[in-house]
């Protein structure tokens, strides 16, 4: 049994095993809009929830589930003619689960902390978890279009 998955992480099995208590509050979150309207389907290595009448601010990633703002899909672009779209995005955040389990959320907030404390955003750039992908007319890499990673 392989145990790296390119990312220094365990093999997706035991990935999701790890990350399961994760996915478990994740699946409250979006299955409590599902009478609301939530759809769910699976792709980008969760379960997703679009139009979920209960997302307001910005998409979350718990475990392996996803949870998109109301306006968004998991589909569209993340910018102008960008090659990679919402979906790319939150798909590392599972990753990033998969591998630290029930640390990713202390792991999160600790990087969001230091965002904030080096002048940078929580739930953006800055934060270490927050890896791309980037463009180079939005992010901190000048040059060609950076695909999602988990870690930089």
């Amino acid at each position: 049994m392989q145990m790296n998955n390119g990312y220094g992480g365990l093999n997706p099995l035991l990935g999701k095993v790890w990350n399961a208590p994760n996915t478990a509050i994740g699946l409250v979150v979006g299955g409590l809009g599902i009478p609301f309207g939530a759809e769910p389907h699976f792709g980008n290595n969760a379960l997703q929830f679009e139009k979920p009448p209960f997302m307001f601010g910005g998409d979350i990633t718990l475990g392996n589930v996803i949870c998109y703002r109301k306006d968004i899909t998991s589909k569209k672009p993340l910018f102008e003619n960008s090659p990679f779209n919402f979906g790319d995005h939150e798909w590392q955040h599972t990753k990033q689960g998969e591998q630290l389990g029930p640390f990713y959320f202390p792991a999160y907030a600790m990087f969001g902390l230091g965002s904030l404390l080096n002048g940078g955003e929580f739930f953006g750039l800055g934060n270490r978890m927050e890896t791309g992908p980037y463009l180079p007319e939005t992010g901190p890499v000048i040059g060609p279009p950076q695909p999602p990673r988990p870690w930089p």
